[in-house]
């Protein structure tokens, strides 16, 4: 079975989409499947190459409303091209710009499965995870949406704002598959030789506004008499980081505040590892998944996370943290005193969260889902629902 993917975002991109699409694609190139990535060249990144056996073509096209329709139409023709030369039994889209891509490509002609990663932008912007935009452009996508085989969300909060984009037909073809973990290479090993005192309070992620590493940054200041040796971690980059380390100035907190900037997995182990608590801080609507939860629950360290859809329905269902409201300094500044000063909680919060982990998002077992919709789609078996 002969797979093309077309995603926004792959390695060395570093977000959720990024890595999900990755491990699929590495996954179906390891079981045998010819595997081709049409994606968005960033950076000095090769126009074509082939990794871990999956053949990689990078298209020039930015983020910007033009970038995103550059992008699509330079994937239809790409796919309409080389469909038949290539082959292609399935074409697996990841969001919109994606699947009208995969539409018009391919003129209905080859099985669609579309991966919906993420929230509607509306949504994100204003923060309530079920408003989206009532536009043509939703009327558009309506009809798209009759193409697919199947759709994918992370989370079951995913759920009702696809819907609300797409109409109810789409209720059928929807499948909840959680994001994929390599659940032995996130593991927790007992080293903590992180420097820092207690509690070591560790963020991960892109330095964007919407993920509220602001909101932490303004807490510290409410932590630091019960605790006058916390010290954050922040690991990541972005166009905030300014705007941070001026909010770290102002409220003279320098000295509590570690940059790490990018790092590897390896050191991302290493970070985990050192840590007590894992802080999640985005704002409101700015989650439908949240590697980051993941990602601490396989190292069995507790998290606090804002109540966005993803990580509230992850941590909720796990036991493995506590949550707090999105942009709320105070509350979150409570939570981290809470598990800060009941190191039993702690415990089971680690333990919780790593046997759920383990359960729901080892990527052997994700991938035997994502197995199934691909064979379904060419018709070698019946995908329930």
């Amino acid at each position: 079975m002969k797979v093309l993917i077309i995603t926004p975002s792959y390695p060395p991109m570093r977000n959720g989409t990024a890595r999900l699409i990755a491990n699929i694609a590495d996954f179906l190139s390891a079981s045998g499947s010819p595997v081709t990535v049409l994606t968005r060249r960033s950076g000095a990144t090769l126009a074509r190459e082939s990794v871990n056996g999956v053949s990689i073509i990078r298209i020039s096209a930015s983020s910007s409303f033009l970038g995103k329709v550059s992008f699509l139409i330079q994937c239809s023709v790409v796919l309409g091209i080389s469909i038949k030369r290539w082959q292609i039994d399935v074409v697996h889209s990841v969001g919109t710009a994606a699947l009208a891509s995969s539409v018009l490509g391919s003129l209905g002609c080859r099985p669609i499965i579309a991966t919906f990663p993420g929230l509607p932008a509306e949504s994100v912007r204003t923060g309530d995870p079920l408003r989206v935009v009532k536009t043509k452009a939703r009327g558009v996508l309506r009809i798209l949406s009759l193409f697919p085989r199947y759709a994918t969300v992370p989370t079951k909060q995913a759920l009702g704002p696809l819907v609300q984009l797409c109409g109810k037909r789409i209720t059928g073809k929807i499948r909840v598959i959680a994001n994929p973990m390599d659940v032995t290479k996130f593991s927790p090993t007992g080293r903590t030789e992180q420097e820092g005192g207690f509690p070591r309070i560790l963020v991960v992620g892109g330095l964007r506004s919407r993920k509220g590493v602001g909101t932490l940054i303004q807490a510290i200041p409410s932590i630091l008499p019960h605790f006058p040796a916390a010290r954050v971690t922040l690991v990541g980059s972005g166009s905030f980081a300014p705007a941070i380390e001026g909010l770290i100035q102002n409220l003279g907190v320098t000295n509590s505040v570690r940059w790490a900037g990018e790092v590897t997995d390896e050191q991302l182990i290493e970070y985990y590892e050192g840590s007590d608590i894992v802080v999640v801080p985005s704002l409101a609507g700015g989650e439908a998944f949240g590697y980051v939860v993941a990602e601490a629950m396989c190292m069995k360290r507790p998290v606090v996370a804002s109540a966005t859809p993803g990580p509230s329905e992850i941590i909720r269902d796990a036991n493995c943290g506590l949550l707090f409201p999105p942009g709320d300094p105070d509350e979150l500044a409570a939570m981290i005193l809470q598990i800060s000063r009941d190191e039993n909680e702690r415990r089971l919060f680690g333990e919780n969260g790593r046997k759920y982990a383990i359960e729901h998002f080892d990527s052997k077992k994700v991938m035997k889902e994502y197995q199934g919709l691909y064979d379904g789609a060419v018709g070698r078996k019946r995908v329930s629902s």
